[in-house]
């Protein structure tokens, strides 16, 4: 969930993200999510990060996360 949150962050071009997590694994979790979400976005010519959402998407699938369900928050 994290890895979307980031992806929708800069596609909305949110400057700053705020993420608070409540255990070490979820932090984890977020770092790691960040790691990937950096991979995928390149740098283009005019100077800003892109990323491309159709390559983005396919590589979230090629990952074969498990999706759970909403906790309601």
């Amino acid at each position: 969930m994290a890895l979307l949150q980031i992806a929708a962050a800069h596609l909305a071009e949110v400057d700053s993200l705020i993420y608070h997590t409540f255990a070490k694994e979820f932090t984890a979790a977020y770092e790691q999510a960040l790691q990937i979400f950096k991979s995928c976005v390149t740098d283009a010519s005019a100077g800003a990060p892109t990323l491309n959402v159709t390559n983005f998407i396919a590589h979230v699938q090629s990952q074969k996360f498990k999706w759970g369900q909403s906790d309601g928050t």
